[in-house]
């Protein structure tokens, strides 16, 4: 053995094995002082991707991340990712982020969610220590916190723009746009948007010898940018570019029918008649249209994407068309002034964010069809005086009605299960019963209320809430 040590290979040998092992060493040593978080899937619905350094996987509940991984969520589909045990990431469908966690649980922790594309909420649980940060970055802004819940989305316009859209609903954000020294604080009920002013998308192209389908009424086409799209067979609307107040947009195009419409974000209109034939509502359609008093919806529309009315702050009524089976993601999100609204016995879901935010909604009936009631659907809702949850639900999401004036609750028997923190802050609430057919009944789901609550032959009071929850 001497002797091939003292040969010219063994020497190499030799000298890579004592590379491999201070490299090894090093690594160790760098582990040790980033510390160890624990990041794991803590629940999903559809399909998401998890895309590490050495594999490419479909996510599942349980799993373990580690900080660099990248994660995608495809149509239809959500994810929630659990840091330590008092942070959770809740990502919307066609989102995409990466994670960066370093530091030990309790200790000098750094978090920061490189939010790509797409809706991220974000809960941190207890206010982090002064040498403690957690950061949601976006390509043109930041958002740091210290112990918050939070709303992120990223999306581009057709012009190339990024916004990033940010929404505090507990505690404070600092928002900073990339490249100035403009940071804004944000508080609890504060909304607030960063436009980047690269544009890095080419514009959509724009076709102006179009028709109106023969009835002059109709706002010109060369007010709009739009494509063919092909599995609905017709014109998509993806840009408004006219400055009329008042916009009915045209049913054919080019002979075609028009589809879809989007593309209104942000803009001054005040009222918009959709066509009859459109069958969709886009992602973000009407997204921060402030002025928009009106929608006429027909009944032709059977699909409304995630935020479609989302901070339209005048938007009084919508009818929601009966072929609608689903209130996406924050379709309603933030509308203050929406007051009359009518879910119809189509709808089978009201999703995360649906009406978040609606304070002046003052009754809502949730129809006999609907199955299950999503994440914050209703939270905010200080207009609420009464809500009957039909026995056809059978879950009540997380913070589901979290913060309302409710003076009278029914929950129906065919309740199944009562999310985390579902009536937390429902103060007003004098009495409650909930029927022996839930199962489940999640911790804080009835913190800070007042309420008498009859269960199973018992009855509580905000002193023994604690001995109601199953986990």
């Amino acid at each position: 053995m001497k002797n091939f040590l003292s040969t010219t290979k063994g020497k190499i040998i030799a000298g890579a094995v004592t590379l491999a092992l201070i490299a090894g060493v090093i690594v160790l040593i760098i582990l040790l002082n980033m510390g160890y978080r624990n990041i794991r899937v803590a629940d999903l619905t559809g399909t998401s991707r998890v895309t590490s350094m050495l594999s490419v996987s479909d996510a599942f509940k349980g799993q373990n991340l580690v900080s660099g991984d990248n994660v995608e969520v495809f149509e239809k589909s959500s994810l929630t990712l659990a840091l330590d045990s008092d942070k959770h990431v809740v990502a919307s469908e066609l989102t995409k982020f990466s994670v960066e966690a370093f530091g030990a649980e309790g200790k000098d922790t750094r978090t920061i969610i490189h939010l790509e594309t797409g809706t991220i909420s974000n809960q941190i649980d207890n206010k982090l220590l002064p040498s403690e940060s957690y950061v949601v970055e976006s390509p043109n802004a930041s958002m740091s916190v210290r112990g918050t819940i939070f709303t992120v989305n990223v999306y581009y316009d057709n012009n190339g723009r990024c916004h990033t859209a940010v929404e505090v609903k507990e505690g404070t954000v600092e928002l900073t746009e990339k490249g100035t020294d403009k940071v804004k604080t944000l508080n609890a009920g504060e909304s607030a948007s960063v436009v980047s002013r690269v544009e890095n998308i080419e514009n959509s192209s724009v076709n102006s010898s179009g028709n109106s389908g023969g009835n002059g009424s109709y706002s010109p086409v060369s007010d709009f940018e739009y494509k063919y799209n092909d599995e609905l067979g017709g014109i998509e609307i993806t840009k408004y570019i006219g400055n009329d107040e008042v916009v009915n947009v045209p049913a054919e195009i080019e002979g075609k029918p028009v589809v879809v419409v989007g593309g209104f974000s942000e803009s001054n209109v005040t009222s918009v008649t959709i066509p009859d034939g459109c069958k969709e509502i886009k992602s973000l359609a009407f997204f921060r249209c402030e002025e928009l008093t009106s929608v006429e919806v027909p009944d032709s529309v059977t699909k409304i994407h995630d935020g479609a009315f989302k901070l339209c702050k005048k938007l009084k009524s919508v009818r929601i068309p009966d072929g609608v089976t689903s209130i996406e993601i924050g379709v309603f999100h933030g509308c203050e002034e929406l007051t009359d609204i009518t879910i119809p016995n189509s709808v089978k879901e009201i999703k995360l964010d649906a009406f978040n935010g609606c304070c002046a909604l003052k009754s809502i009936e949730i129809p006999d069809s609907v199955t299950s009631i999503g994440q914050c659907a209703f939270s905010g809702g200080t207009g609420l005086k009464s809500i009957t949850i039909p026995g056809s639900v059978t879950r009540i999401g997380e913070y589901a009605f979290v913060g309302i004036r409710l003076t009278s609750l029914i929950i129906e028997n065919g309740v199944k299960e009562i999310g985390k923190g579902a009536f937390e802050s429902c103060a007003e609430i004098m009495s409650i019963e909930i029927p022996d057919s839930v199962t489940k009944i999640e911790e804080q789901a009835f913190l800070g209320c007042k309420a008498t609550i009859t269960y199973k032959g018992r009855t509580y009071t905000e002193d023994n809430y604690s001995e109601l929850y199953t986990e």
